[in-house]
């Protein structure tokens, strides 16, 4: 028994869902002389109870043959209701839940096959275990999983005690990462966009909008239905125009594009905008899986042209070939990966990812595999390749992953099989059931994904049918930041004074400050969806501020910035500190000389402001030096305002002996009086009103004895 990994892409890979497949059978076999569907669900609707449980099982196996999965499950659920202690009838209701995706049905099919000890299907644990592993069961998948490892001595043994023990390292990753989630937003694209059906290739086009493949069909809501001649029941592509966010009211490309005869899908454009890769697909006879050929078509004045079939080489016979994905290299040279089934001497086995170049992006050359570091023995689908980030994109069931089809994304340069080890995209981009079609901007903020993860449009069970998901990376942003001068921009400013805030609407919220250093940035850790301002200060230039919304940025993880301060102009005023006696506060005659000088600046700019400073030595309490200092200053200010200055332009300060100009002691703790008389003084402090002037005071001292 050769095992089926889910490989229903359900026209991701344009093999069709199977209530879709039974119309496209039903057309096949009129060429074949079969009678059409109406036979079919006649005889559905004669009285079961005259139906043997024979005919019953048969009617189940002739419909699961010709590809009618549903409807087979109806006539064997009857088989075994009459029949409940035939294992028969539960291993093909069991297999057939799981091949159409509903893993709740198939976990109980599978549980019940347990419970009577069926020995003849060495499978079923493993099946149970992938059952359980796509219903996110992960501790109890493991659990069978080991029981089937440990039992099965069939066929090809060490596949699938490898398969099973893959799958179990598929459980642990799962187990570790889905309790510490990525920050990923993931949304439904919503019902303009998806249907009960199936919806997949989705494609960045233009300013926003969004191009994709679905089955919109009202021949496809009912079986009854589909038996109408003219049924259109095949894909097509669709295009939907984003307006403020949401997805308009969807509209089929025209002719000679979305003709009847063929399923379209898988769209994949060039960068410009002006070539269009995609796939016709069709059931050849006697066959019910479609076969795919890739296509492209060139716009010119607005409208697509006739599509071209490529080459030979792209389209080689026996294979389906599916999953374009356009890209050009540096040089201009257009490189197209895609997925093929093709059997070469070079292919690893299943579904492979391929590749090949061209000057004109018509006539490819070579086809080449893309190697044993992206390609498995199992499937990989889904190609894109990010030119941008030089990342490529694809989904495999044929890797550790936490649940059918994962995504992973590799680095190297284009039309080269150089790429790094394939990374796993985590959870919640990758889910417990199948996912495909990973897109990305270059932002790497923003992209779809197609999956039938709960949550979606589904015809049947929650998860049979794909959906195509918005995806929206939520990151960190670090703020690498420099303070510099607006004359010199290149060098660092020392001393700034950055200080950070969030902004909750009017409010402004401090998180944090900083001082720049003489080189190197300062760093702010910027959360997702938060809106910060920066306010940056230092002496002598006028602040700034900057505010940064994070959802605006156009960066990866880094935000570099710097910050310009416009330098104030400063003014030099030189004068001379006014020193006292011990325990004084009178002035001397040399103090009021050099009052007299402050006195004629501020006389001659009326626009200057001051402060009146007051300093005392350490001897004495605080509180004492406090009024000491407050009495010096009220001095030098009263007898500035006997020389004409208004006493409303001076504010009076005491500093005590809080801030000593030189140490009051020496270094081994004596006494210094030289430097106790430096200290017991007044100083001065000048404001402009003007915003553009700094004043900045130079003082050339008197000697502090002559105050004694």
């Amino acid at each position: 028994m050769e095992i089926k990994r889910i490989s229903i892409l359900i026209l991701a890979s344009l093999l069709s869902l199977p209530l879709v497949l039974f119309a496209q059978e039903e057309e096949e076999k009129e060429k074949k002389g079969f009678s059409r569907i109406e036979m079919i669900q006649k005889e559905k609707e004669e009285k079961l109870e005259n139906i043997s449980p024979r005919q019953k099982y048969k009617l189940g196996k002739k419909l699961e043959k010709r590809g009618s999965n549903y409807n087979a499950i109806e006539y064997y659920e009857e088989f075994h209701q009459d029949k409940p202690d035939k294992d028969k009838a539960i291993h093909k209701l069991a297999d057939l839940n799981f091949e159409l995706r509903d893993f709740k049905a198939a976990q109980k099919w599978y549980e019940l096959l347990l419970e009577k000890g069926a020995d003849k299907y060495p499978y079923t644990n493993l099946y149970y275990g992938l059952t359980l592993k796509h219903n996110g069961e992960y501790e109890k998948a493991k659990t069978a999983l080991a029981e089937f490892k440990k039992l099965y001595a069939g066929k090809d043994e060490e596949k699938y005690k490898n398969l099973a023990e893959r799958e179990i390292e598929g459980c642990d990753l799962a187990l570790s990462i889905i309790s510490d989630p990525d920050r990923v937003n993931l949304e439904n694209a919503g019902d303009e966009v998806n249907n009960p059906y199936s919806d997949f290739g989705p494609e960045f086009y233009g300013d926003g909008d969004l191009l994709f493949s679905s089955i919109r069909s009202d021949s496809a809501v009912a079986i009854n239905q589909m038996a109408e001649k003219d049924a259109d029941y095949r894909s097509k592509i669709f295009i939907s125009e984003n307006k403020g966010g949401a997805w308009q009211e969807i509209e089929a490309l025209k002719e000679p594009l979305n003709t009847i005869d063929y399923h379209y899908g898988n769209p994949s454009l060039t960068a410009d905008g002006n070539k269009m890769y995609f796939t016709k697909c069709e059931t050849p006879k006697r066959k019910i899986d479609l076969e795919c050929e890739i296509f492209v078509t060139e716009k010119k004045d607005g409208k697509w042209q006739e599509p071209k079939r490529l080459g030979d080489n792209i389209n080689q016979k026996k294979s389906s070939d599916t999953h374009p994905a356009i890209t050009q290299t540096e040089d201009g040279d257009y490189v197209l990966y895609f997925s093929s089934n093709r059997e070469v001497d070079e292919g690893q086995g299943g579904k492979d990812i391929y590749y090949a170049t061209s000057k004109d992006g018509l006539e490819f050359g070579e086809v080449k595999n893309a190697g044993p570091t992206i390609n498995t023995t199992y499937d990989e689908v889904t190609p894109y390749y990010n030119s941008e980030l030089k990342e490529l994109y694809f989904s495999s069931n044929g890797r550790v992953g936490i649940g059918g089809f994962d995504i992973y994304k590799s680095q190297g340069d284009a039309g080269t099989t150089d790429f790094s080890e394939p990374e796993h995209l985590g959870y919640p981009i990758n889910s417990s059931v199948d996912d495909l079609y990973f897109r990305i901007k270059p932002n790497e903020r923003d992209g779809f994904l197609v999956s039938n993860r709960p949550g979606g449009f589904s015809l049947k069970s929650e998860t049979c049918c794909d959906d195509i998901w918005q995806v929206t990376v939520i990151r960190e942003v670090i703020l690498k930041g420099y303070v510099a001068s607006e004359t010199d921009p290149k060098k660092q400013l020392p001393g700034a004074d950055v200080n950070f805030f969030t902004v909750d609407g009017e409010t402004l919220n401090p998180i944090g400050n900083v001082i720049t250093k003489e080189s190197g940035p300062f760093l702010l850790t910027m959360q997702p969806e938060q809106v910060y301002q920066i306010n940056i200060t230092k002496s002598g230039y006028f602040g700034a501020e900057e505010r940064i919304d994070v959802n605006e940025i156009e960066a990866k993880d880094t935000l570099e910035m710097t910050f310009l301060l416009e330098e104030i102009e400063q003014r030099e005023i030189k004068l001379k500190r006014i020193h006292f006696a011990f325990d004084r506060s009178n002035l001397n005659k040399k103090a009021k000389l050099s009052l007299d000088s402050v006195a004629i600046i501020l006389l001659e700019n009326e626009d200057f402001t001051m402060d009146v400073v007051g300093h005392t030595d350490s001897v004495g309490t605080l509180a004492y030096n406090m009024r000491l200092g407050k009495r010096r200053a009220q001095s030098a200010a009263d007898y500035l305002v006997k020389k004409g200055v208004e006493v409303d332009r001076m504010s009076i300060i005491s500093k005590g002996k809080t801030e000593p100009l030189v140490p009051n002691s020496n270094p081994d703790g004596t006494d210094n009086p030289e430097n106790r008389a430096k200290n017991r003084r007044v100083e001065f402090i000048i404001h402009s009103n003007d915003p553009y002037l700094e004043i900045k005071v130079i003082y050339s001292d008197t000697n502090p004895e002559a105050a004694e």
